[in-house]
């Protein structure tokens, strides 16, 4: 069954003692298990620590759930795992949750996704051909119920950093817009916040997770141009 994209966050220290594990941008369909029912969802990351999803379901902090995969991997085990809401932001439709493992994850669906994504992200840093480039391009955020001008100062095939007047938060789901170079076609890019560089300066970093728009070569475009204009 092929994957999506995903790209490893690298947490540099503690953090202030928060978030220790290694995290991993992805998109799997889930099925979310309350006291009210069964709610579908989607899973936008993982770690051994646990795992953030967006749901219909109103959930409330501190609340116990229990989270499975839809349509998981035959070899591996199936089982809703047991969480506990750490968090949670309210939208009108949705709500996005971190869910905090109360048992372990070893061997079941979780550690089966972990595991891949793990082998994933590393075969796409052994492809990376090139280094971050630093730029100054203006492009658009959408997300549910928001839109907002920044400015992409970094830009990676597997990320960017962004400025944004719009405060955001830690694997929040976006869209990245980038009109067309010279012509060119335009760049939609699903992307998700892995780390506010500086918050009360409205610098975030975003992972990508795949095109709506456009593609590699039009991002590429972006990439060479960059360099040309910082080589020259």
């Amino acid at each position: 069954m092929d994957r999506p994209f995903a790209r490893i966050e690298e947490i540099l220290g503690d953090q202030g003692g928060r978030r220790r594990d290694l995290r991993f941008i992805c998109q799997l369909p889930g099925t979310l298990t309350t006291d009210r029912g069964e709610f579908a969802c989607e899973i936008v990351n993982l770690s051994h620590g646990g795992l953030s999803a967006h749901c219909q379901e109103k959930l409330t902090k501190g609340e116990s759930v229990r989270i499975a995969l839809r349509n998981p991997e035959p070899s591996s085990d199936s089982r809703p795992l047991s969480c506990e809401v750490a968090w949670v932001t309210k939208t009108s439709q949705e709500s996005q949750a971190r869910l905090a493992l109360t048992e372990s994850s070893d061997g079941t669906w979780l550690d089966y996704e972990l595991q891949a994504l793990v082998s994933k992200a590393k075969e796409s840093r052994q492809r990376r051909s090139s280094l971050r480039v630093s730029c100054r391009f203006p492009g658009r955020l959408k997300w549910e119920g928001g839109v907002a001008q920044v400015q992409v100062v970094d830009l990676g095939s597997h990320g960017a950093r962004i400025e944004c007047a719009s405060p955001l938060v830690s694997d929040q789901s976006l869209l990245l817009e980038l009109d067309g170079l010279e012509g060119g076609n335009p760049i939609a890019i699903n992307a998700a916040v892995v780390a506010p560089h500086d918050a009360e300066a409205g610098v975030y970093g975003l992972a990508f997770a795949g095109f709506q728009a456009g593609g590699t070569n039009e991002l590429s475009a972006y990439l060479n141009h960059s360099l040309k204009v910082k080589r020259g």
